[in-house]
């Protein structure tokens, strides 16, 4: 269709022309062989091999790098709250955000600036890494 973009490499594209996508998760690995739920990690390491530069945004965890890379792929952790040893939303509870909100009222508070902090960060990630926003479609 006219005005629609298809994302496909070929062997004659230069890097400006590879296909940079931000993937954002509440939960993710804080470091290599991390017991947390690698399944987004996963994602982005397969992407990865079919030529994609992948950028991944997850919540900070306290001892985590902000920014590093895991098996190729650059990931950025956004804090929501300082001291770092006080964030109660993500990665703190046993099941995910849901069980940490019931768990804690400090991450009920901590909740809006969660999602502010993850605003900041995307639309930072978005301008500085170049991700194509084309791509982006609700899954």
């Amino acid at each position: 269709m006219a005005g629609q973009t298809h994302h496909t490499m070929t062997t004659t594209q230069t890097p400006s022309d590879t296909l940079r996508v931000l993937l954002m998760a509440t939960t993710f690995p804080r470091w290599e062989d991390d017991t947390m739920p690698k399944f987004i990690h996963d994602l982005s390491k397969e992407l990865e091999t079919q030529s994609v530069d992948v950028f991944v945004l997850a919540p900070h965890y306290p001892g985590a790098e902000r920014k590093e890379t895991m098996s190729g792929v650059t990931v950025y952790r956004y804090p929501y709250f300082f001291p770092f040893k006080y964030q109660k939303v993500a990665l703190q509870g046993h099941g995910g955000i849901i069980p940490s909100l019931k768990q804690s009222p400090i991450a009920m508070l901590q909740l809006p600036l969660l999602i502010a902090s993850l605003t900041i960060h995307t639309l930072w990630i978005y301008h500085t890494e170049r991700i194509d926003w084309s791509c982006c479609k609700a899954v």
